[in-house]
């Protein structure tokens, strides 16, 4: 794990964090996926170690989310990112029949992020 190019997002460590919970992971697994010990995962989750690119990549792998959607939902706390969604589907006739949980939620996200950036 590099420490050099930081990246910046106020809520890049707990949504990082909310990202392994959702999915069911241990830190043991994403120490393994990341080359690091257990306590460098926690470390990372509770901001103790700043997250590089190089973190970001194998963790965006792991999610199989994009790096730049992963910045994007780590600009509000896992809480608003949740409410948010909720929102969105309370507003709107959602087909989810096709995809997963997690493309919903950041289709969802990324339309509600536009529509208040207007």
């Amino acid at each position: 794990m590099h420490k050099k190019n930081h990246l910046h997002a106020p809520f890049l460590s707990a949504t990082l964090k909310s990202l392994r919970l959702i999915y069911g992971l241990s830190q043991s697994y994403i120490a393994k996926r990341l080359q690091v010990k257990q306590s460098t995962v926690s470390d990372l989750e509770n901001g103790n170690i700043h997250v590089g690119e190089d973190t970001l990549q194998v963790m965006s792998e792991i999610f199989e989310i994009r790096k730049e959607e992963i910045l994007l939902l780590a600009q509000n706390e896992p809480k608003e990112n949740i409410r948010l969604a909720i929102d969105i589907l309370n507003s709107r006739n959602y087909d989810f029949s096709k995809g997963s949980e997690m493309e919903h939620f950041l289709r969802l996200y990324r339309m509600r992020y536009i529509e208040e950036n207007r």
